[in-house]
């Protein structure tokens, strides 16, 4: 049977390996050897604290600092555990005992700061979180602490600063780039928000809080149908999410209606911004006369040509072989002015019934291009109405630069003074 040192040493390998079960168990064994042991009571604590039974933490890492309590770590997670149970208050004072045991203690200071900002102590909570990056800079939890604090003083700068800080130091950081995020979004910062956002999910596509704050921002930017994409997603990984089905209903409710939002294409495509391309083959498919009156042209002309080629074989008239002549040449020449005026009349068609559209979208039989832009929307895999807000998006950066240009050709003075300089 192990040394009770060698049994501690495995435990502890099977806790850092994130194998809890494996590591409490012989904890408990080390326990029932000596109920004394210190160490193996408080990291039993600990994986209660993990798991989030916090009332056992609290109870488990008490018993260890009972019997040893000159151990700073121990009040650190008794605190960090009291806190867990919004008990900031009580959580504080066993940080105070930690700190006058070990004053230099880096990670105590940063979870004091928490104690004293879930007490509304922020100044004092700030200074914690300074202290604690005074000790250790390479802390990006730290950061991210103090640039919550600092948001919430109404410091938007630092608050900016530390976040960004934070990524510096630790890129993967999902909480900073949605804190980030949030406090871009609150500043107007409206497209780097959503890259940071973005980013945010791209590391960790299960949260729902970042669903939901990727959908304000876009919310704010009035691309409602990408910001009810966002709120939905929020909601299908919390549908208890209320402030999430609030922001849906309003994006839902704000959005322009289909009609709105064809008219913009459609308007577009008149001015030579947009091409809107109509496959014919599809046009029968969709219950439209437009596919009818194709389809029996094509019909027509192909029969024409049997009965030409028929002629000319058997008969052997010249009527037959001109028959058939002019018939071919319109087959290979004549039948592409068909195909623009047959197009030209579908556009009339689809751009004038909205279910048309909408079924021949669906059908695949419709592709929209905003070249400028680089754009290439397809049904039925691409959405229309998403097109629509791009084309909007693209139209308001064409009028903003047009008018950023108005701006500067019409400015007539530059201040040299560096007292005035931003």
């Amino acid at each position: 049977m192990p040394s009770i040192p060698e049994a501690l040493a495995t435990a502890f390998q099977h806790h850092q390996a994130g194998e809890l079960a494996e590591a409490e168990a012989i904890y408990r064994q080390i326990l029932d050897a000596d109920p004394t042991h210190a160490d193996a009571c408080h990291l039993l604590g600990v994986i209660a604290h993990t798991m989030g039974d916090n009332e056992s933490a609290v109870a488990l890492v008490s018993r260890a600092i009972a019997i040893d309590g000159t151990q700073p770590v121990y009040r650190n997670t008794l605190g960090n555990a009291l806190l867990d149970l919004g008990r900031p208050g009580e959580a504080a004072a066993s940080f105070d005992q930690a700190l006058a045991l070990h004053p230099g203690f880096a990670e105590v200071h940063n979870n004091m700061g928490l104690a004293l900002a879930a007490q509304g102590r922020l100044e004092e909570a700030a200074d914690a979180f300074r202290r604690a990056l005074e000790l250790k800079a390479e802390f990006p939890e730290a950061f991210n602490n103090l640039g919550n604090v600092l948001r919430e003083l109404g410091d938007g700068d630092a608050a900016v600063a530390a976040f960004r800080q934070a990524l510096d130091l630790a890129p993967d950081y999902m909480e900073a780039c949605n804190n980030l995020g949030t406090i871009l979004t609150t500043r107007g910062a409206l497209a780097e928000a959503v890259a940071t956002f973005e980013k945010a999910l791209a590391i960790d596509a299960g949260v729902a809080m970042v669903h939901n704050n990727l959908g304000e921002a876009l919310y704010r930017m009035g691309q409602l149908e990408a910001a009810i994409t966002a709120f939905g997603k929020a909601l299908d990984l919390d549908s208890e999410f209320g402030v999430a089905r609030v922001n849906l209903e309003a994006a839902i409710r704000d959005r322009p209606d289909d009609k709105t939002l064809r008219k913009r294409i459609i308007d577009a495509h008149n001015r030579g911004l947009v091409a809107v391309d109509i496959d014919h083959r599809t046009l029968g498919h969709v219950g439209s006369p437009v596919g009818g009156e194709f389809y029996s042209t094509r019909a027509f002309i192909l029969v024409g040509l049997i009965i030409g080629a028929s002629y000319r074989f058997l008969e052997g008239t010249i009527a037959s072989a001109i028959t058939a002549v002019v018939l071919l040449l319109y087959w290979f020449i004549g039948r592409r002015f068909t195909h623009r005026a047959m197009r030209n009349y579908a556009l009339r068609r689809i751009f004038n019934d909205l279910d048309l559209w909408n079924k021949q979208w669906n059908f695949g039989g419709v592709t929209l291009r905003l070249e400028a832009a680089g754009l290439k929307f397809q049904g039925p895999g691409d959405s229309w109405r998403a097109f629509a807000g791009k084309l909007a998006d693209y139209e308001a950066k064409i009028a903003a630069e047009a008018a950023a240009e108005t701006s500067t050709g019409t400015s007539s003075a530059v201040s040299t003074d560096p007292s005035l300089s931003q």
